[in-house]
């Protein structure tokens, strides 16, 4: 269907609302965020930002998902926005395939080096940020050829956070009526892209390693075992007999692993 952009006023007056119910955390979240304005003929992501950003209120913002190819034409305000303290330095930017014949394959209108220059700008002015992205393995029409430029791919630009996923096949859409790829094929290549995302996201934690950080204390796990996020919305997992549950603290990085770190608080 069309795209439906709700109306800024509605947005701020609700989060708004939360905020002063005593909310710390905000995701602004949609099938695409940067498709948004679109269908009032601009582009409002950055401006929407800028608002919620200027709320006078204490708390963090999360930018939820967007494709490649509306980003692009609103790269420097966007990345202006970032730039505010309240936002989460995290980039959810969903890729699918490192072949650009892929790409084309899947109706996707944008290009790898056209996703790679919005990673490499993005991280031009804020290194630590967090990447995100998603790849599909074992599309139809996709080779080996294929395959293995998707993993150059993340040996290039070493996302933080991959989302795998294996093709499943929808008898409504084009890609339905394509012969699949062998199940054995296709649980290898999605074996092997992400052994190698594992290896390069551990690379990217080894920088926090016995690292002074500060973290937002987000959500309780059970008994003293507590989940929070950096600047950059890291995983953080911390041990307290305190009750820490919403609290912005300091922490000194103990260990790390590929998707998450461990924190002790600093007295």
């Amino acid at each position: 269907g069309d795209a439906y952009s709700y109306p800024q006023d509605k947005i701020l007056k609700s989060i708004e609302n939360d905020l002063k119910s005593g909310a710390k955390e905000v995701w602004l979240t949609s099938q695409g965020n940067e498709c948004y304005g679109l269908d009032r003929g601009r582009r409002e992501l950055p401006e929407l930002i800028d608002k919620i950003t200027n709320l006078n209120h204490r708390f963090k913002l999360r930018i939820g998902m967007m494709n490649p190819k509306d980003v692009l034409p609103m790269l420097d305000e966007l990345i202006d926005s970032y730039k505010n303290d309240k936002i989460y330095k995290f980039l959810h930017l969903p890729v699918q395939s490192g072949s650009d014949k892929i790409l084309k394959d899947m109706r996707r209108p944008y290009t790898i080096d056209e996703a790679e220059k919005i990673v490499r700008e993005f991280r031009n002015v804020l290194p630590e940020i967090t990447i995100a992205t998603d790849i599909i393995t074992g599309y139809p029409t996709e080779t080996n050829e294929d395959h293995n430029k998707t993993i150059d791919f993340i040996k290039r630009v070493k996302p933080d956070v991959l989302n795998l996923s294996k093709f499943s096949s929808h008898k409504e859409t084009s890609a339905g009526k394509l012969k699949e790829i062998p199940i054995k094929i296709m649980n290898q290549r999605n074996k092997e892209t992400m052994n190698v995302h594992r290896k390069t996201a551990f690379e990217n934690k080894k920088k926090f390693l016995d690292k002074d950080i500060k973290v937002f204390v987000n959500k309780n796990l059970g008994k003293n075992l507590y989940e929070a996020r950096d600047n950059n919305y890291n995983i953080v997992l911390i041990n307290s007999n305190e009750k820490i549950l919403g609290k912005t603290l300091n922490v000194k990085i103990d260990k790390i692993g590929v998707h998450h770190m461990i924190g002790l608080v600093k007295l």
